[in-house]
């Protein structure tokens, strides 16, 4: 998709982004699950965390 402008290539990165998100939230459960060490589990579990918190920003700035 050719990019029109500055707005144009800003909306694709986000949306790179969202993508990313949301593969990282799908695959951060299993990796908890697959770990044996708590501290692992519960750092992948905070990065799941976040990354819906991310998620949830750019939901708000695709829907604004």
């Amino acid at each position: 998709m050719p990019l029109a402008s500055l707005k144009d290539l800003y909306f694709d990165e986000l949306a790179d982004l969202y993508d990313a998100e949301m593969q990282i939230i799908r695959t951060l459960p299993r990796l908890a699950e697959a770990a044996r060490a708590r501290e692992l589990r519960e750092a992948l579990k905070k990065h799941g965390d976040q990354s819906r918190l991310h998620l949830e920003r750019l939901d708000l700035i695709f829907t604004h």
